[in-house]
């Protein structure tokens, strides 16, 4: 019981200001995100707004990176049984300023579970616009991870 009043707390805490803050950073159009600075180093990075462009035999994702706090939390049913854990996301900002990557032919994509390459590449496609959690290595994008922001 006491994992859910936890969870219930963390969750009412982040919900309260997360559309006070999507609003504002949609508003901030001068608004520099700390992410601005490492794009293209070997690290992970968030990023949304996500286009395919091919250059010259090369597929690169032009995209705005995101600034996104995370979290996790053990959540568990009313039992206090089936315990697992659970990401949390708080979005900080989104960069006005537009990126570009080079993916990387052998890339990996995940949502809850590994999918293929053209599911990525169908779900640009789609109407809303996702999240995406990409992990660089080498200058290029290994692999990308669909993220739920609540």
């Amino acid at each position: 019981m006491k994992p859910i009043m936890l969870l219930m707390t963390v969750y009412v805490l982040f919900s309260c200001s997360h559309g006070a803050k999507i609003e504002a950073t949609h508003n901030a159009k001068d608004h520099n995100c700390d992410c601005e600075k490492t794009v293209g180093i070997d690290r992970v990075l968030f990023a949304t707004n996500i286009r395919l462009k091919n250059e010259k035999n090369r597929r690169v994702l032009l995209f705005n990176c995101a600034t996104v706090h995370t979290g996790i939390a053990s959540i568990s049913d009313a039992d206090g049984k089936n315990e697992r854990e659970k990401f949390i996301y708080d979005l900080d900002c989104i960069s006005a300023i537009e990126q570009s990557q080079e993916l990387s032919d052998d890339f990996k994509y995940y949502t809850e579970s590994m999918q293929s390459s053209e599911d990525f590449f169908q779900s640009l496609n789609e109407e809303k616009k996702f999240f995406y959690e990409l992990t660089f290595e080498k200058q290029k994008i290994k692999s990308i991870l669909k993220v739920e922001l609540d």
